[in-house]
């Protein structure tokens, strides 16, 4: 019988540690070995059962080791002494840890210590071939392991990310392969502090899907014409397991609702989730947006607040879907127009934001691209504005 083991520790009693370590040991690295969990305060290995590259590769990602070579079998790196605490193991490869995936109960299998399953990792598996290595990556300078300054180990040395093209995409891969679950946001603009050292990426370009950040597509090492105000970071949002009712599941908001209790969703406290699954929020910093010197509160010249100061919007790139992105914001509907030139009259402060480019499904005007606060090539005869809008939220 298949039983998930995961969050409630299959089969093991409530309370015991829902994330199970996992170790590679006797091999050549950290990141090469004898797969081993840690449950009912013991080690213990996993059968090959089953064991194939795509749950080897969950074990990377929660190692923080990169992309899985292999998956060898018939303890290739020799046999275990102590309990075989899982087979028949079945990942679908999306798990940022080893406990998420399904597998045979805890204990309950037909293996032996020559069944022993393993993982082998590129670099050190290839390394006499020269084939290049996954890098290593850290984040810096956050308040967990898993949020901070983007950093990579190149040529002996580490180095920062710069921002130009970073998102949230490139951030969910870095999270997958340091085993951190699921990228908050892409900041910017040197957000979690200038970095001193190479900055050894540029262009970063990930589909999402890579299991490596050295998976993405980038410009050469070292190749860039960024300066260290440009480093990217990486935030991660978690806050804990409740210890109460679960309320609500299947939640289905459409983006319109007013409160979360107009959305859809089960019945109140028909679930099938433990609290390993509690959802949480993080709000986008607050940074104040207004339109004036116009007819009204939703049309006007952009401003924007910033180190507490208020400050203007270059109109170069500025168009029609910069312009619906601060009405959406806002609450004012749909944008008309993107008038530039000073429509609604010079600003008199800084001129916070230049060559602004928003996507259009971006939920506060912070998110849009944009160079660095305050660096721009511009005037107040190029304040960027938006007219009143049509009364329609997307």
């Amino acid at each position: 019988e298949m039983l998930v083991y995961s969050l409630v520790g299959a089969g093991l009693p409530a309370g015991i540690l829902k994330v199970a370590p996992v170790r590679l040991v006797n091999g050549p690295s950290r990141c090469a070995g004898r797969v081993e969990v840690f449950l009912n305060q013991q080690w213990g290995t996993v059968c090959d059962d089953g064991w194939n590259i795509t749950d080897a590769g969950v074990v990377c990602r929660q190692l923080g080791c990169g992309t899985a070579l292999s998956a060898p079998g018939g303890a290739r790196f020799g046999p275990g002494s102590d309990p075989i605490w899982l087979a028949d193991v079945n990942c679908a490869g999306t798990e940022p840890v080893l406990s998420q995936c399904r597998a045979r109960l805890l204990g309950v299998n037909n293996c032996n210590h020559g069944e022993d399953a393993g993982v082998c990792l590129f670099p050190w598996v290839f390394a006499d071939a020269g084939i290049s290595e996954v890098a290593q990556l850290r984040l810096v300078n956050g308040p967990s392991r898993c949020a901070g300054r983007l950093e990579v180990f190149h040529n002996q040395q580490w180095g920062t990310v710069c921002d130009n093209s970073w998102d949230l995409q490139d951030a969910g891969v870095v999270c997958r392969q340091l085993g951190c679950g699921t990228a908050l946001s892409a900041p910017r603009g040197a957000h979690f502090g200038q970095g001193s050292d190479h900055i050894w990426l540029n262009n970063v370009n990930c589909t999402g899907t890579e299991v490596a950040l050295s998976d993405c597509r980038a410009r050469p090492w070292g190749e860039n014409n960024c300066t260290h105000r440009e480093d990217a970071g990486v935030e991660w949002a978690r806050f804990g397991q409740g210890s109460e009712r679960i309320w609500l599941d299947d939640v289905n908001c459409t983006g319109t609702e007013a409160t979360l209790s107009d959305c859809r969703a089960r019945p109140w406290g028909d679930n099938n989730c433990d609290h390993g699954e509690d959802a949480g929020v993080v709000c986008s910093e607050v940074v104040q947006l207004r339109l004036v010197n116009g007819p009204s509160r939703c049309a006007g010249r952009v401003e924007v607040l910033h180190n507490e100061l208020w400050g203007t919007v270059c109109d170069d790139s500025w168009d029609i879907t910069d312009a619906g992105v601060v009405c959406w914001e806002l609450g004012c509907g749909t944008a008309l127009s993107a008038p530039g030139g000073a429509r609604f009259g010079r600003g008199s402060d800084r001129i916070w934001l230049d060559d602004v480019h928003c996507t259009g499904t971006e939920a506060v005007f912070t998110e849009c691209r944009a160079h660095p606060w305050g660096d721009n090539n511009c005037n107040h005869g190029e304040d960027a504005g938006v007219p009143k809008g049509l009364p329609w939220r997307r």
